[in-house]
C-alpha cells in the first residue's frame, strides 16, 4: 500500500520538501557593494563617482575617529609611572637615604658634623665608600646613598651606636693614642686574683693530667720556645725546656697596663686553638667524661666569642678591652680612652673564660659581685682535694680571696650618661664668727 500526495492521519507527506526562506526584496535602483557596513553610501546616483574615485587612488577607507587620551596632571597621587611626580621623587630619595644611629641627649651635634666633615676614621671612611655620612636636624645619622655607591650600613650602624661613649668624639675627631681615665688600684687586685684562680688550676691539671691531656694542657701555661718550638714544663730527654708562663702575675709596683698586657698572650693562644684549622679544639679532655664532647663545642664556641670580643681594636670605637696596653700612650692608632666601664668588662670576660674552661658546672657571671663569689670555685674542686695541689698554693688563693670577700672592695660603678654636677658653695663674705 502506498502513501499518496495526501497526509496519512495528520502525517506529512515523506517526499515533502523544506519551504526555502524567503530572500528580501531588493528596491529598485539600488545595488550592493561591498563596503556597506563602514558608512558608505550605496546609492546609483554616486555609485559611479566612486569607481572613479577608487580607479585613480583618491578615495580612502574612513577609519574610526582616534581616541585623544589627555595626558595626567602634574601631582597626580594615581600616577604609578611617577613622571613628573613630586611624591615619588621623594619616595626614590627617601629609598637612598639610611638612619643607622640616633645621637644621644649629651653630645655636641655641632662638634660631630664638624668631624663629620673633617678626618675620620679609616675604617669608617672604608666602610662608608662613596656614600655620604650625615647629622640631620633630627639628630640622626645619615646615610646618603646615591647609585651604584657601597656602603656597609651594618658596620657604620655599629659604629655610631656608640655615640654617647666617653672619648667617642675624640675618636671620631681622628685622635690618636690611648688615656687612662679610671683608678687602677681595683681593678690590679682583681688582676691578680684572677692570676692566682688560674695558676692554682693549671698545676693542679697538670699534676694530675696523663700524656695525651698534658699536651693540651700546657700550651695554655706555659710560652713556646722560639727555638724548640716546643712548651715548657717538665725536662725532656735531659733537656731543660723553657719554663716561662704564658700569663705572669703582676706584681704591686707594676702599672695597669701591664696587668692589661699580660693577660694578652694567654687570650691569643686561646684565639689559636679557637680559630686555627689545623690546630682547632673540638673538646676539652681534662673535663671529659664529666661532660660531653658536644657540651664542650657550645663551651669553646663560648670561648671563642668572648676572646673576639675582648681583643677588639680601636678601628671600631675607642672602648678597647685589651689592645691599648700593647702600645705606648703616643701612638699612631685610633683614640682608645680606659675607662671603668671597659675594664669591668674585661674581668667579667676573663672570669667568664676561666670558668667554661676549668670548671665542670660553669657558672656565668655579669658583674664584680658575681665574679667575687665565682673565684672561690677554682680551689674548691681542684687537684687539692686529692692531695694534688701545693698547700702554700692553696692557703695563698684562699688568703687573698677571703680579704677580698671581708673588706668588700667594690669597685667604682661605669660613668652614667648624666653625671651629677658637683654642688658648690659660695662662702664669699662669711667669717669664723659665722
Amino acid at each position: 500500500m502506498g502513501f499518496g500526495s495526501e497526509d496519512f492521519n495528520g502525517l506529512s507527506k515523506p517526499n515533502a520538501s523544506i519551504p526555502k526562506k524567503k530572500k528580501k526584496k531588493k528596491k529598485k535602483g539600488e545595488k550592493i557593494v561591498v563596503g556597506s557596513r563602514i558608512g558608505i553610501t550605496n546609492t546609483a546616483n554616486d555609485q559611479g563617482n566612486r569607481i572613479t574615485t577608487s580607479r585613480s587612488g583618491e578615495y580612502k577607507i574612513p577609519r574610526k575617529p582616534e581616541r585623544a587620551v589627555p595626558p595626567p596632571p602634574a601631582n597626580n597621587p594615581n600616577d604609578r609611572t611617577g613622571k613628573n611626580n613630586a611624591n615619588h621623587k621623594k619616595s626614590r630619595l627617601k629609598a637612598r637615604t639610611t638612619v643607622v644611629a640616633r645621637l644621644q641627649k649629651d653630645a655636641d651635634p655641632k662638634a660631630i658634623r664638624a668631624a663629620l666633615n673633617s678626618k675620620m676614621p679609616e675604617k669608617l671612611k672604608g666602610a662608608l665608600g662613596a656614600a655620604s655620612l650625615e647629622l640631620n636636624d633630627k639628630r640622626e645619622f645619615v646615610i646618603r646613598k646615591e647609585a651604584g655607591t657601597y656602603a656597609n650600613w651594618d658596620y657604620v650602624r655599629k659604629i655610631l651606636q656608640k655615640n654617647g661613649l666617653p672619648g667617642w668624639l675624640e675618636w671620631l675627631q681622628g685622635r690618636r693614642g690611648w688615656v687612662i681615665n679610671c683608678e687602677k688600684s681595683p681593678y690590679l687586685d682583681y688582676h691578680r686574683i684572677l692570676h692566682e684562680a688560674y695558676s692554682v688550676k693549671m698545676r693542679a691539671l697538670l699534676k694530675e693530667a696523663d700524656a695525651d691531656h698534658k699536651k693540651s694542657l700546657v700550651v695554655l701555661y706555659f710560652k713556646q720556645d722560639p727555638l724548640t718550638q716546643e712548651n715548657g714544663g717538665a725536662p725532656l730527654n735531659g733537656t731543660r725546656q723553657n719554663t716561662q708562663t704564658l700569663w705572669k702575675k703582676v706584681s704591686e709596683k707594676e702599672s695597669l697596663q701591664d696587668a692589661v698586657g699580660k693577660i694578652r698572650p694567654f687570650l691569643e693562644v686561646l684565639r689559636y686553638f679557637c680559630t686555627d684549622p689545623n690546630d682547632k679544639w673540638t673538646s676539652l679532655p681534662w673535663l671529659m667524661p664529666t661532660i660531653t664532647v658536644l657540651e664542650c663545642r657550645k663551651r669553646l664556641d663560648r670561648i671563642s666569642n668572648l676572646v673576639s670580643t675582648l681583643m677588639r681594636s680601636s678601628n671600631g670605637g675607642p672602648d678597647v678591652p685589651v689592645h691599648w696596653a700593647a702600645h705606648p700612650a703616643l701612638n699612631h692608632y685610633p683614640r682608645s680612652l680606659v675607662t671603668p666601664a671597659i675594664m669591668t668588662e674585661l674581668i667579667v670576660g676573663v672570669a667568664n673564660i676561666l670558668s667554661y674552661l676549668f670548671l665542670p658546672y660553669p657558672i656565668t657571671v655579669s658583674n664584680l659581685d658575681g665574679v667575687g663569689k665565682l673565684l672561690p670555685k677554682f680551689s674548691s674542686w681542684s687537684g687539692a682535694a686529692q692531695g694534688g695541689e701545693k698547700p702554700s698554693s692553696s692557703r695563698s688563693f684562699k688568703k687573698t680571696t677571703a680579704m677580698r670577700s671581708a673588706n668588700h672592695y667594690h669597685l667604682p660603678p661605669p660613668p652614667s650618661s648624666n653625671p651629677v654636677e658637683p654642688v658648690i658653695i659660695d662662702l664669699t663674705g662669711l667669717s669664723i664668727a659665722d
